[in-house]
């Protein structure tokens, strides 16, 4: 399975931490992929795959 995430300038541009927005997007993105990826493949462990993000993103994931 692939993926893109796509940001455009005015996602980012009434942000007041553009950087910290832009973290929060691709969070939510990687959450939303883990979940798709586990529910087509059972093996996958979403909980413990969202825990290893975790690491990256801070206790955001």
């Amino acid at each position: 399975m692939t993926a893109q995430i796509r940001v455009r300038k005015e996602d980012l541009a009434d942000a007041a931490e553009p950087s910290a927005a832009l973290r929060r997007i691709i969070n939510d993105a990687l959450v939303e992929l883990v979940g798709r990826v586990a529910g087509k493949d059972k093996s996958v462990d979403a909980s413990s795959e969202l825990a290893k993000l975790e690491t990256v993103f801070g206790g955001e994931a």
